[in-house]
């Protein structure tokens, strides 16, 4: 009923910060580097643009307190939030952070960088121990001779 224009223009009169329409706005992708593509979704802003010692982000939600302070933390510049849609927000992470393939398509998980380094450990014609068992035994040889020299001396 409402439009993401209209809704976002109301927020931008209720919390007192700019709205923009991301859509018409192109990120320059060393600002993006600055926060990973984790964090830009757990909040949902993407970085916007840098000025000085001020980092601008586009956020849904202008109020987030703990957004804003993690990024401050993170980049060590100040935030300053302007408002945009969570379609415009969600649009741009996708674009910007995953290159316009769907976000499953991005890094693999940790269970498929295992299996694959598991897969190539099996076909993989170098052993993956070194030592050989004749090299085990002579390693153990000497202490095993010293033991038999101090038992037999104590007797």
């Amino acid at each position: 009923m409402v439009s993401d224009e209209d809704m976002t223009s109301v927020l931008s009169r209720q919390y007192g910060v700019p709205s923009i329409d991301l859509s018409r706005f192109d990120i320059d992708p060393a600002v993006l580097r600055l926060v990973p593509a984790e964090t830009a979704q757990k909040y949902q802003f993407i970085p916007l643009s840098r000025a000085g010692a001020t980092l601008t982000i586009a956020m849904t939600d202008p109020t987030n307190v703990f957004a804003m302070d993690d990024v401050k933390f993170m980049t060590g510049y100040n935030v300053e939030p302007v408002v945009a849609s969570e379609s415009m927000v969600a649009d741009a992470i996708q674009r910007y952070y995953n290159g316009g393939k769907p976000a499953a398509a991005e890094a693999p998980s940790a269970l498929e960088i295992a299996t694959r380094a598991l897969e190539t450990c099996r076909t993989s014609t170098t052993p993956t121990c070194r030592c050989s068992r004749s090299s085990r035994r002579s390693a153990s040889r000497p202490w095993r001779g010293r033991a038999r020299m101090r038992r037999s001396s104590a007797s």
